[in-house]
C-alpha cells in the first residue's frame, strides 16, 4: 500500500502542520512513512520511526538525506542495540563516499564491544576503499 501526501503552497510563518494516522486507515501497518519524501519542505520534523523503519528507509528511499537519517537514527543507538550496530556495518558499504566517511565518524570505538565488531571493516576500508576521504577518516 502507497500513501502520497503532498502539502502545497505553505507560505505562513509559524504553521504548525500536524499530521497524524490511525493505525485502522493503515492496515497493514506500513513500513515507512516519509514526509517530505523529496526534502523540499522547510520544517522542523519530529518523527517516532523505529530502527526497522529506518533500515527501511535507508534501502528503499534511497536519497541522501534518506540514508543520513538512518545512519543518525543508528548511531544513537548502537552501543544498546545490535541490530543498529550491525546497520552501521551496512552503511559502512554505502554507494557514497561521503555517507560511508560519515558512518566511520559516526561508530563509538571507544566501546570495545563496538571497537571489536568493526575493527575488520575498518581494516578493509583502510586497505581497499578506493576514495582518500574514507582512509583518512578512520580511527
Amino acid at each position: 500500500m502507497s500513501i502520497r501526501i503532498q502539502i502545497k503552497n505553505v507560505i505562513k510563518y509559524g504553521l504548525n502542520i500536524r499530521l497524524i494516522l490511525s493505525s485502522s486507515i493503515l492496515s497493514p501497518k506500513p513500513n515507512l512513512i516519509n514526509v517530505d519524501a523529496d526534502k523540499v519542505l522547510l520544517c522542523e520534523k519530529t518523527e517516532h520511526k523505529t530502527l526497522d523503519n529506518y533500515i527501511f528507509q535507508y534501502k528503499n528511499a534511497g536519497l541522501y538525506l534518506d540514508r543520513r537519517e538512518a545512519i543518525d537514527f543508528a548511531a544513537r543507538n548502537q552501543s544498546d542495540d545490535h541490530n543498529a550496530l550491525d546497520f552501521l556495518k551496512t552503511a559502512l558499504k554505502d554507494k557514497y563516499h561521503g555517507l560511508r566517511a560519515y558512518t566511520l565518524q559516526k561508530l563509538f570505538t571507544q566501546n570495545d564491544s563496538v571497537k571489536k565488531s568493526v575493527e575488520p571493516l575498518l581494516a578493509n576500508i583502510a586497505e581497499h576503499d578506493p576514495n582518500t576521504l574514507g582512509k583518512s577518516t578512520r580511527h
